[in-house]
């Protein structure tokens, strides 16, 4: 601010006279504001024409990742197989080849059961590289198998890397193993088919020595085994004259015994006679011939009872045979057959009381040309 001296004094000049040093100011105009909001809009526009167009390639962008990950790969390979019920490319990789005795059915039908239920699938990070990803594709959260993808190329817009499906892993179709006992003359078939392994182990049926000369063939017991089934095949053997064999089955084990199911009536009487007197010749009710006509001169039997000494020194009055059962039927050849017979012979003693004896005899009978005859008596 300047100051007006007078006589030596000095004076502010008054507020009127201020105004009067500066300079003129010069009146505005539009043409200035126009210009700036013109320029304004302008760059404002390009900025949202640049975050439009951002958000446009970034959504081309994020749109593309999604469907060229190799997860996008293994929803596609299950919703156009496994969840359509198509098991087939999962049997196929199981590398399984049923064997002769059975079809593939049930393999194929163990395969489609894994994967009834809802499916998910996570990666094997310990199994996967950068090419070849592989994934566990699992049912009610349980792991099944694997599917494993391969890099094919990239994806010409932003690189992205394709895959395809190489196959599925890791489906080990479960099998067991059988065992097979039978007379190593019979016919045995599985489910239908003619055997045609080799035994393993063969043994002579231990019980045809009391035939003695008797038999013309003594039979064997042979063991088999049967490997790779799916499911509990049907097993059945014959005899030669195409009767069946007795099946006893233990788990996986199939024995064919030689019992002969219901036994002729005519053989059912005759060693229930031969037993029961053999029984009373021991308690000295019969004589050696009522036995011995029953019996072959050449075998050890005959001799037997023709020396025989009874010990029998309970004296009786009368006797009975009750509860006669009659079983375990075995026909060992055509002409050679066994039987047991179980009964309770009863001896009435008088004033000394009954006594009961429980008996139980298997019966060997061979034919010849005399007929049926008991070449041994076994007391069990």
């Amino acid at each position: 601010m300047s100051m007006t001296s007078v006589n030596g004094e000095h004076f502010a000049p008054k507020r009127e006279e201020r105004g009067k040093h500066r300079p003129p100011r010069k009146p505005r105009t539009s043409r200035g504001t126009i210009v700036f909001r013109a320029v304004y809009i302008s760059l404002t526009a390009l900025a949202v024409a640049a975050v439009v167009v951002g958000l446009f390639v970034l959504w081309d962008f994020l749109a593309e990742y999604e469907n060229y990950l190799p997860e996008k790969t293994v929803e596609n390979i299950l919703a156009e197989g496994l969840e359509q019920g198509d098991t087939s490319l999962v049997y196929e990789s199981a590398d399984f080849t049923p064997n002769q005795y059975e079809d593939d059915s049930a393999a194929r039908e163990y395969v489609a059961g894994l994967f009834k239920g809802e499916l998910t699938y996570t990666k094997d990070v310990k199994l996967s590289t950068e090419d070849s990803p592989v994934y566990a594709v699992k049912c009610h959260g349980k792991r099944v198998c694997s599917l494993t993808l391969t890099k094919t190329g990239e994806q010409s817009g932003w690189g992205f890397p394709l895959y395809r499906g190489v196959g599925y892993s890791g489906v080990e179709i479960p099998t067991s193993d059988i065992t097979i006992i039978a007379p190593d003359n019979a016919e045995i078939r599985i489910n239908g088919i003619p055997m045609r392994e080799l035994p393993v182990k063969s043994e002579t049926v231990a019980e045809c020595e009391h035939f003695y000369g008797y038999i013309d063939s003594i039979p064997g017991m042979a063991g088999y085994t049967v490997r790779g089934f799916t499911q509990p095949p049907e097993v059945t053997a014959f005899r030669a004259d195409g009767s069946a064999l007795h099946q006893e089955l233990n788990g996986t084990e199939y024995r064919f015994t030689l019992d002969g199911g219901e036994p002729p009536q005519e053989l059912s009487e005759l060693a229930v006679t031969v037993s029961e007197t053999y029984s009373k010749f021991i308690s000295a009710d019969a004589s050696f011939d009522a036995v011995a006509k029953y019996v072959p001169e050449d075998v050890p039997l005959y001799e037997n009872i023709r020396t025989y000494e009874s010990k029998f020194y309970t004296p009786h009055t009368d006797y009975d045979f009750l509860d006669v059962k009659v079983s375990d039927y075995r026909r060992y050849a055509e002409d050679c057959v066994s039987l047991r017979v179980t009964y309770t012979q009863r001896i009435y003693s008088g004033w000394y009381g009954d006594f009961d004896f429980a008996t139980d005899n298997t019966i060997y009978l061979a034919k010849s040309g005399e007929g049926w005859l008991a070449t041994d008596i076994v007391m069990n």
